[in-house]
């Protein structure tokens, strides 16, 4: 195989006083060995964000995600069709008590394999508690 491996991440975060914003990015390229003979170049990238803002004993969160890739069992040519994932969550947290939280959140995700809709994706309500000691 003498297909080059090759990829960068960058990411920023930055923090003022009850306020938190991330995002960060990454690109490349890699391959993969299927077994058998056979080899896949990805072609990919994906970009995150996400902001957080703490007020007293609640926290708001929200995120975002959105990865694109494209696939070939060719090595050395790239695919044609898109794969993707695209996902959004949001979260309100309340601290019940010293090391006691509860959340509700809701979440929400987009899948496409060669650029066809997927039954992986879908969305969800969540209700929870954390407790740390």
């Amino acid at each position: 195989m003498t297909a080059d491996k090759e990829g960068f991440n960058i990411g920023v975060s930055a923090v003022t006083g009850n306020l938190t914003v991330g995002v960060g990015f990454g690109d490349g390229d890699s391959i993969k060995d299927e077994g058998a003979g056979v080899q896949t170049q990805i072609d990919g990238s994906v970009t995150v964000a996400g902001i957080k803002y703490v007020s007293g004993d609640i926290t708001l969160a929200l995120g975002v995600t959105s990865g694109e890739a494209k696939d070939s069992t060719t090595v050395g040519t790239a695919g044609t069709t898109d794969d993707s994932h695209d996902a959004t969550s949001a979260s309100v947290t309340y601290a019940v008590a010293s090391g006691v939280s509860a959340v509700i959140g809701y979440t929400t995700v987009d899948q496409n394999n060669e650029g066809q809709s997927t039954t992986d994706g879908g969305s969800a309500w969540y209700v929870g508690a954390t407790m740390s000691f």
